[in-house]
């Protein structure tokens, strides 16, 4: 879940933060489209954020 999506129940007091250390949270983020063709719009561009470009 990420910060965005909680801010305000965490600004309210709602769940609480708990800081960690040593646990790796990331995944793989796998996509699939029609071959050849290129992802535009909206599917682009999180493509490009999942990159970090």
């Amino acid at each position: 879940m990420s910060e965005l999506a909680v801010r305000t129940d965490l600004t309210d007091g709602r769940p609480v933060e708990v800081v960690t250390e040593s646990i790796d949270l990331h995944y793989a983020l796998r996509t699939v489209w029609t071959s050849g063709r290129i992802p535009i719009g909206p599917p682009a561009e999180l493509l490009g954020v999942a990159r970090g470009q």
